[in-house]
């Protein structure tokens, strides 16, 4: 697990998983490499599948697009709570702090910026 595998070990029903700083630490603990690898052909960047060509040299790419789709589609309680918890906190900004931001000549920037802030200081990830 490359990004983060404090969560990987929490959420995973993988029993067997290690930390990695590259796909080079991933390579070495393969001894034998399938001809096939199985990937999201509509979502991974090229520079990705190259990377990840470099370390493993597999002949074929086919694609679980649809599979993994089928998968996140069905959400587990923990992603439904915090579905829900940003549902809260949405509605929250909405009902309770927009409304009193609003004021009469107000541009949508001047809006945007100072609601963006306080969403930030909210939670909000930023992106």
């Amino acid at each position: 697990m490359r990004r983060s595998y404090e969560r990987a070990l929490d959420e995973s029903l993988f029993l067997d998983i290690e930390p990695m700083n590259s796909f080079r630490d991933a390579s070495k603990e393969l001894s034998v490499l399938q001809d096939t690898v199985y990937l999201e052909t509509e979502v991974i960047p090229l520079a990705l599948f190259q990377r990840f060509q470099k370390y493993f040299p597999f002949k074929n790419v086919k694609s679980v697009d649809t599979q993994i789709a089928a998968v996140r589609a069905v959400k587990s309680k923990y992603e439904l709570s915090l579905m829900r918890k940003a549902g809260r906190i949405h509605q929250h900004m909405l009902e309770d702090i927009l409304p009193e931001m609003l004021h009469e000549g107000m541009s949508e920037v001047d809006l945007s910026t100072e609601l963006f802030s306080v969403m930030v200081e909210n939670g909000h990830d930023g992106l």
